[in-house]
């Protein structure tokens, strides 16, 4: 799982995290045409538009191989299977979808020196991370899980790329903890899992018809993880 390795713009010029969210998507929705050379990764780039087009019943192995200039014998072979191929295609939109957020959070987190510069970065975060436009995002990690029963090949290459995020938001923990930002009790790779669980959870009250406050969803939310994190009330 690849994510960028720059420095964040400087705090001081309060960062736009929702642009930087929305650019780092971009940039993982599109595939290196670098990338493009390799006849399994054009397979997949393939399977993938075809899927979010018209879903899984929509991918025939031989249009696929039309497309790519392939033929179907070689598709089987790199994937074993159209499920294999689906399998494959449905993980690797997973992985873009987190590696939106992975790399802006643990960078920003990273580039904090005080607790009060660690708590305006948080609170920047946590306003890009609720924003709507986000809720694209958060929709296709849920219809991929939801693609996931009854399929361990793809719950386990879920589970893979899930472990890459938390492990990289904890070890970005850990150094805020090894600075004095963070309360060192708090279990680091569990506040991850904790973390991700909660902010993927707002899809549910972005689908609702029920009259909410998403405002106040927010502002629970960020409490929370300032109690997790800070040991704030």
């Amino acid at each position: 799982m690849e994510h960028e390795t720059g420095r964040m713009p400087e705090i001081s010029g309060l960062v736009d995290l929702t642009a930087v969210l929305d650019a780092v998507a971009k940039r993982e929705s599109k595939v290196n045409q670098s990338e493009l050379a390799n006849t399994k990764d054009r397979l997949l780039a393939e399977t993938i538009s075809v899927i979010e087009r018209g879903g899984e019943t929509s991918v025939k192995i031989r249009d696929i191989g039309e497309a790519c200039g392939v033929t179907s014998p070689i598709i089987y072979k790199a994937f074993g299977s159209r499920d294999g191929l689906i399998v494959a295609a449905q993980a690797e939109r997973f992985r873009r979808a987190i590696a939106s957020i992975a790399s802006p959070f643990a960078i920003t987190i990273q580039a904090a020196t005080t607790v009060d510069e660690l708590k305006a970065i948080m609170e920047l975060l946590l306003a890009a991370t609720h924003h709507p436009s986000r809720a694209q995002f958060r929709r296709l990690q849920f219809e991929v899980l939801g693609a996931s029963i009854h399929r361990p090949a793809l719950q386990a290459a879920i589970d893979r790329e899930l472990q890459v995020l938390i492990n990289e938001g904890a070890s970005a923990i850990r150094s805020a903890q090894d600075r004095g930002l963070v309360r060192n009790d708090a279990n680091a790779t569990e506040v991850m899992w904790w973390f991700y669980g909660q902010v993927q959870g707002r899809l549910l009250i972005e689908q609702s018809t029920a009259t909410l406050n998403e405002q106040h969803w927010n502002t629970t939310s960020t409490r929370a993880v300032f109690a997790v994190l800070f040991d704030e009330p």
